[in-house]
């Protein structure tokens, strides 16, 4: 795996960017692989209908091929997945959201947004990472 320090790449959400995406019910993104990681950061941006919780999920799954989703390769799907404690927040308090991750010790991560209200959601999501 080439390690790509400091770049930024967008979540998928099956496969396709989270970019200023329209998304009208709940979603997990796409696993992103961190085993390689010093740390990583992520940015949730939403506009529109509000309503709902995102968090971010982690798993020990192994790595079946060394991959590099920055590169274009899908991560491996994942099943075992764990919520990181302290990473829930509750999308009536506003947006954006960010979360800052040191030293992560697990392999994958991934955000889930569980959808209470209905309705058109914006959403545009960064992950930052160093190697």
């Amino acid at each position: 795996m080439s390690i790509l320090v400091g770049s930024t790449n967008f979540l998928k959400v099956s496969g396709v960017n989270l970019n200023a995406s329209v998304q009208t019910t709940s979603f997990n993104t796409d696993a992103f692989v961190v085993h390689y990681m010093r740390g990583y950061a992520v940015e949730a941006i939403f506009t529109g209908t509000t309503t709902g919780t995102i968090k971010l999920q982690a798993s020990n799954d192994p790595v079946i091929r060394d991959t590099n989703p920055a590169a274009g390769s899908a991560a491996p799907a994942s099943t075992s997945w764990v919520d990181i404690p302290g990473t829930t927040f509750d999308l009536a308090t506003g947006s954006p959201f960010l979360w800052n991750v040191v030293d992560p010790q697990y392999t994958f991560v991934r955000a889930v947004h569980t959808d209470t209200g209905g309705g058109d959601l914006t959403v545009t999501m960064r992950i930052t990472i160093r190697g």
